[in-house]
């Protein structure tokens, strides 16, 4: 018997190495990089409130932003970004964006859409040689702007 444990001890190690790291604001003025990098034009001044986070885990990073509902905004990010195509409510993909979205990393502000009436807008593999998602919606009765973004290698 004590033969089997020291060749049991012996031959079960293992190795943990875990490189994460999260990052969270709600400062408008550190904030508008973020903004800008994502939707490619400077935050307006429109926009009164922003909220950011940002995960990594190794190769996978994720980024969720809030911000003020403003219907101009929102349009322009929707029309300008040509990649993005609609998502209507009650569709089968709209249920599997939300699952994606309802994430344990993800922040306490983030609220998922109505899976019953907001249209989301999405687009997938975007990024040259990287897995990457994008979605984005409007919350119009509270006045928000939610997305949500991720990639990995």
């Amino acid at each position: 018997m004590l033969y089997g444990l020291k060749f049991f001890a012996a031959t079960v190690i293992a190795i943990a190495s875990v490189s994460l790291s999260s990052q969270e604001s709600n400062n408008r003025k550190e904030l508008a990089p973020v903004f800008e990098r994502q939707f490619g034009f400077e935050l307006p001044y429109t926009v009164a409130e922003i909220k950011a986070r940002r995960f990594a885990l190794y190769d996978a990073e994720a980024e969720w932003i809030c911000f003020t509902y403003d219907c101009a905004v929102f349009a322009r990010i929707v029309d300008e970004d040509t990649l993005l195509e609609e998502v209507l409510p009650y569709s089968q993909e709209s249920a599997d964006i939300i699952e994606d979205i309802d994430n344990v990393n993800g922040p306490d502000w983030m609220e998922l859409p109505d899976h019953e009436s907001t249209v989301i807008y999405f687009k997938e593999d975007y990024l040259n040689h990287i897995q990457s998602d994008f979605c984005i919606w409007a919350n119009q009765e509270k006045s928000r702007v939610y997305m949500k973004t991720s990639n990995h290698d």
